[in-house]
Parts: structure tokens; sequence; C-alpha cells
């Protein structure tokens, strides 16, 4: 008996999917917070609306994201500028803020450039186009 029900073959099911084991042991992947929270879910298939309530229902929601969470995106590359051995995650600024980035980490092609304050300035550039409204 289990709180006064019989756990046999016809209840068994029920009680199952009643039932959850949250391991204790804690488990992260180098990759962003959200990433983590939507552990298995492709980056191009996370919603930022349900990773905040998740967040918010574990307790961690305002102290890891604020009043909302901020879209990080590293890899950064110039439009059609992404040599072969380059890594597999990677997008021009354009399209990392057409996917709702608030920050923009450019390291490698500033960083490689043979000039790279004229790298830098290409970078910001590209920028300006995609917010004309703040230039």
């Amino acid at each position: 008996l289990i709180d006064g029900r019989v756990l046999d073959d016809s209840t068994r099911a029920g009680w199952q999917s009643e039932i959850a084991h949250v391991p204790q042991a804690i488990y992260l992947t180098d990759d962003t917070l959200a990433a983590n929270i939507a552990f298995g879910v492709t980056e191009g298939e996370i919603d930022i609306k349900r990773i905040e309530t998740a967040a918010a229902s574990a307790g961690i929601g305002e102290a890891a994201f604020g009043d909302r969470l901020l879209i990080v995106t590293p890899g950064i590359r110039p439009a059609g500028d992404k040599p072969a051995d380059d890594q597999k995650r990677t997008v021009d600024v354009a399209q990392a803020f057409a996917n709702g980035s608030d920050y923009i980490v450019v390291g490698r092609p500033i960083r490689a450039a043979a000039d790279p304050r004229a790298a830098a300035e290409a970078v910001q550039a590209t920028i300006a186009k995609v917010f004309p409204e703040r230039s």
C-alpha cells in the first residue's frame, strides 16, 4: 500500500508517471546558462521565455538573469568570412542581432587581422547599419 492505495500491475504505470529522478550531482556544459537549462535542445530551438520561466521556477531567475535574460553571442565573424578550419557555430554580426543577441563577442576576426583597428571599425560599421536609429 502507498497512501492507502494498492500498488500492483494495474496501478504501477500511474504511479510511475508521477515519479521522477532528479540527480543531485551538478552537470554543466561549457555553454550558456540558457543552453544548460534547455539541455539537449538545439541553439536555434531554445525558447527564451521557457528558459526564463524554468529559471524563475528554480528560484534562480532574477539572480541569474536580472529583469530579463540577456543574450550574448560569441563566435562572431564578418559576413562571408568563415575559413574552412573555423568553428562550426559562428554567425555574422547582422545574423547575431537578428537572432536576438543583446551583446556580441568578436575576438579572432579582430585579433588575427592584419589591421586589428580596421577590423574593429568594420564590425562597428556593420553594427551601425543593423541599428541605424542608434547612429
